[in-house]
């Protein structure tokens, strides 16, 4: 929290994120690591808010895409969608990586990727994934990611953070409470990336 008593949970978070990527009922949104989905989720209520039965219909069948490896929270994913009446949405199971549907996911003309990364992989890191999303997304597309603020600063990722801003534009970096993914202390921040500018 901050010196003001507040308390930013996770929930503020994706929200808040959502609010960066000015998600909107014409948005076509992705999460390529989604885990159990809360990122689509929130993404889907404030699309639903200003759309009608027509739009409402749109979003659920062809504005929501996701991805996830792990069979126990690609489940949860898929049921969370369900009980928000989502029927099914478009999640993927598999790596993120995958070929297949990272052509898939390209032919969607998806201008919004909101990720919170898996931390510490052994093969892929999390800018990695960011820089994946990025590749994803329409030309000016909104990338909007939490990352370790090592990503962000410092040495440890400083070629690939490079290798990123040639081909796309980091807008903002939001330094984030210690404790908000309490009781994990990694320190995080939030990134806002413009795509293939």
């Amino acid at each position: 929290g901050s010196g003001l008593g507040i308390v930013l949970t996770p929930q503020h978070l994706t929200e808040f994120m959502c609010d960066l990527a000015g998600v909107n009922k014409n948005s076509r949104v992705v999460d390529i690591c989604c885990g159990s989905g809360s990122f689509l989720v929130t993404a889907m209520s404030k699309m639903f808010r200003n759309a009608n039965p027509d739009d409402v219909e749109s979003i659920r069948r062809e504005r929501l895409y996701g991805v996830e490896f792990d069979d126990g929270l690609y489940t949860l994913a898929i049921a969370n969608m369900i009980i928000r009446k989502d029927g099914k949405s478009n999640i993927y199971k598999g790596d993120c990586f995958n070929e297949v549907i990272t052509s898939e996911l390209k032919s969607k003309n998806i201008n919004i990727g909101l990720i919170n990364p898996p931390y510490s992989q052994k093969d892929v890191v999390e800018l990695e994934f960011v820089e994946h999303l990025l590749d994803i997304l329409t030309v000016c597309g909104t990338g909007v990611v939490v990352v370790p603020m090592s990503c962000a600063i410092g040495t440890k990722f400083k070629e690939i953070r490079e290798r990123i801003m040639k081909k796309h534009t980091l807008n903002a970096v939001f330094s984030m409470p210690d404790d908000i993914f309490y009781p994990t202390a990694t320190n995080v921040c939030v990134m806002v990336w413009t795509a293939h500018m």
